[in-house]
């Protein structure tokens, strides 16, 4: 792996860990989809995946 995707892996995991919510979705593509254990269905965007991590 290269020395960015190395430093963009860290700080995307940092984001989250750290709570930084804003941070880690502004790693993503705004039409990115997620998929959570605990949302029953896949999420169609980072504002959904947002919204989800915040309930």
């Amino acid at each position: 792996m290269t020395d960015e995707v190395l430093g963009a892996a860290d700080a995307l995991v940092s984001a989250l860990g750290e709570g930084r919510l804003d941070d880690h979705c502004a790693a993503f593509a705004p039409d990115a989809t997620f998929v959570f254990p605990a949302t029953p269905e896949r999420l169609a965007s980072t504002a959904d995946a947002a919204d989800a991590a915040e309930a």
